[in-house]
């Protein structure tokens, strides 16, 4: 019987692990509420399980919610995220001794079930550009001959805690959003398939994504990724009177600033150059449709956008 229930358990991480992959994913709040996340680029900071590095948290916003997005490595299991957030050190709750009091935390949100990865989507506002200090406490198991047991307390962040008990802290600062641009691609599959289909070379730091037209199965579908993890959006492909025909659908807060698009008859390679590709223009909305004149042979498609949106650094 502890073998199926480990085994049930497991096929759940898996499942969670899975969705992990996708940077647009369904979670609940603390509240319970489903929302959607977005985010900026945010931080990444270690997770300290039992005193060593176990793991990674990116910590990340958007105008309404903070996102802390853990990672366990083997063999350890999340059972329970609490989390305070204050202006300054002294905010989080400690006793005389300065050790933190995870059980006076304002969230706590119990991971049910245990999982090697969670999203703690915390609904908040902060100023732009406002540093604040983030206590983030996990309760951690493992399962010891088929039985899950509670194991070892984590933390994460990278600043030490000032008592005589360790524990570590987050320093993040709240990022803004406003007309801060990404570099986005069309690509042939969501982000839990390979990430560069049909890619160039990476040579100078560039990446791009390419996706291959099906005569067949119009109208196509590809999703749009910026910044290489975040998907904004969507574009649809379809062939009219003898041209490529596509629409781009972007997701609130995204747009497009600068669009363009070039077709191939074999599979790219080396690094693309957008500002010369055939078809390039600056700005536009939902209901512009970008046309591409099409001989039936060209399959091989790069659809290249600089999207805006994102969040700025305030002193920019």
């Amino acid at each position: 019987m502890k073998n199926i229930v480990k085994i049930a358990l497991l096929m759940s991480v898996a499942l969670v692990l899975l969705a992990a992959c996708d940077s647009k994913l369904t979670m609940l709040d603390t509240r319970g509420n489903d929302i959607a996340k977005e985010g900026g680029a945010g931080q990444y900071y270690n997770i300290w399980v039992g005193q060593n590095i176990g793991g990674t948290v990116w910590v990340h916003n958007d105008p309404n919610y903070l996102y802390l997005e853990y990672t366990l490595y083997e063999p350890w299991l999340i059972t329970e995220s609490k989390v305070h957030v204050a202006a300054n050190y002294a905010g989080i709750p400690k006793n005389k001794q300065g050790v933190p009091i995870p059980g006076m935390f304002t969230y706590h949100q119990p991971v049910d079930p245990p999982s090697a990865t969670y999203i703690h989507a915390i609904p908040m506002t902060w100023g732009c550009g406002q540093p604040m200090v983030i206590a983030a406490h996990l309760d951690i198991s493992q399962f010891v001959d088929d039985t899950l047991v509670p194991t070892e307390t984590g933390w994460g962040g990278d600043t030490p805690g000032g008592s005589n008990r360790w524990w570590y802290y987050i320093e993040y600062v709240w990022e803004c959003y406003g007309t801060g641009t990404e570099t986005a691609w069309a690509r042939m599959y969501d982000y839990e398939d390979p990430l560069f289909e049909y890619q160039p070379g990476h040579g100078g730091g560039n990446w791009a994504t390419f996706v291959m037209l099906d005569s067949d199965a119009f109208p196509q579908t590809f999703p749009i990724y910026a910044g290489q993890y975040i998907d904004v959006g969507t574009a649809d492909v379809w062939v009219e009177d003898g041209d490529i025909k596509i629409d781009i659908n972007l997701d609130d807060p995204y747009f497009v600033d600068e669009h363009h698009v070039q077709l191939y008859a074999n599979p790219p390679s080396g690094n693309p150059a957008p500002g010369l590709f055939l078809v390039k223009g600056g700005a536009i909305d939902d209901d512009y449709v970008i046309s591409y004149p099409w001989n039936g042979r060209d399959n091989y498609m790069g659809l290249h956008l600089v999207v805006g949106g994102f969040p700025i650094s305030p002193d920019k």
